[in-house]
């Protein structure tokens, strides 16, 4: 069923992504539901209306990734210095450094070129079957 291919999004469809590491978090691996266009529009529209508050925009980027990340591997201490499984709530995508909180929303925006690189991938991948069976 992977390879299956579908233009309309419904619930319970998602994508794997991964941020990368910095000096300052570890990657994150995660699984998200793609922005239909519906969604983004909602999303630029929130941060238009935020005017020049920094806080609102965030805060709508908040409510983007709270509402399309499913699950991820994120880790957090506990209050005695234990590492926990970090659960995908507001509080917990609030509390990432800058960095990765902007790979997550680049990602689930589809900004930074993942369609296409994927796409690329798998005409590449589609090229070399062609070779193969020549």
């Amino acid at each position: 069923m992977s390879n299956m291919k579908c233009a309309v999004i419904r619930d319970g469809y998602t994508f794997d992504g991964d941020t990368n590491a910095t000096e300052t978090c570890p990657a994150i691996k995660f699984k998200f539901r793609p922005c239909t266009h519906l969604d983004k529009a909602q999303w630029i529209e929130s941060e238009s209306e935020a005017d020049e508050s920094y806080v609102k925009r965030a805060e709508a980027q908040l409510d983007l990734l709270e509402k399309h990340i499913v699950s991820w591997d994120a880790k957090e201490f506990t209050e005695d210095g234990k590492v926990m499984d970090s659960p995908v709530t507001r509080e917990s995508l609030a509390g990432l450094p800058s960095d990765p909180f902007q790979m997550l929303l680049l990602i689930v925006v589809d900004r930074e070129g993942r369609t296409a690189k994927i796409r690329k991938s798998n005409d590449e991948k589609d090229s070399l079957d062609e070779q193969e069976k020549n």
